[in-house]
């Protein structure tokens, strides 16, 4: 894990200024020990989620074999913000005695709750439309002998893939996980360059029986030159064409041992 730079969500540990600015009250005014020890689990937290970018988690991982396991150590900022709620409510808990005299105690919970709020806000979701009824290409798919299928252009990850998997549910190498295993990164950077002698070997390492080829991710060129470096492997097979949840057609090839 050393050396390897991660990315996404899961890096976005800042819990918000108004959870701050209560938790600071609830450290400074008079702490008593229960104060202090969910200060303490809230540090504690912070630098567990830090994981290999921190000291104490890559300390554990060396020496205790259970810490091997955990797939997202960001997680442990969970566990933070738990602390930092409780810390959190000490703070209110001081300024509603600040306020005790004042009209705007009455209006206090409100105001807190309407900062918290604006502040964690996670919309709009950009979410993507699916058609309901399943294409030509994937009812050809729930039709055929179970085999590892796996679909063209391949990337990162696309979900549309995933999708429509639950409509044939053939094993997919466009898969996906929260992990992503150093065979698999291995595999995506061999398929940017397919066809070819590595790439078409993984494939049928992995026991690939299904190659598709969505025409609608590609330009008019560059799927020219795809299908005519295809048509010099006679291990693909040209199994037919279907129409796929783009409208476009999807290109099946069979691979041969």
């Amino acid at each position: 894990m050393d050396g390897v730079t991660y990315s996404g969500n899961e890096r976005h540990l800042f819990p918000g200024l108004a959870a701050i600015m209560l938790t600071a009250l609830g450290l400074a005014w008079r702490p008593r020990r229960i104060v202090w020890i969910y200060a303490a689990i809230m540090l504690l937290a912070i630098e567990l989620s830090l994981g290999m970018n921190g000291v104490l988690y890559h300390w554990l991982y060396d020496r205790i074999f259970a810490f091997r396991g955990f797939r997202a150590p960001a997680r442990f900022a969970i566990l933070a913000c738990c602390a930092m709620s409780v810390l959190a409510g000490f703070g209110f808990q001081y300024l509603q005695r600040v306020l005790r005299a004042q009209p705007a105690r009455r209006f206090l919970l409100a105001a807190v709750l309407v900062a918290i709020g604006i502040e964690s806000g996670a919309s709009p979701m950009l979410l993507t439309v699916q058609p309901t009824t399943v294409p030509p290409i994937y009812r050809f798919l729930q039709a055929a002998d179970r085999a590892a299928i796996i679909e063209f252009p391949v990337g990162d990850y696309d979900p549309a893939y995933m999708f429509w998997s639950t409509y044939h549910w053939h094993p997919l190498v466009n898969g996906y996980s929260g992990y992503t295993p150093p065979d698999v990164v291995d595999t995506m950077a061999l398929m940017q360059t397919f066809p070819d002698e590595a790439s078409v070997a993984r494939l049928k390492t992995l026991q690939v029986r299904y190659v598709l080829i969505h025409q609608a991710f590609y330009k008019p060129r560059a799927y020219s030159e795809l299908m005519g470096h295809i048509a010099q492997w006679p291990e693909l097979i040209p199994n037919g064409r279907h129409r796929d949840w783009t409208g476009g057609d999807t290109q099946i090839f069979e691979l041969r041992k």
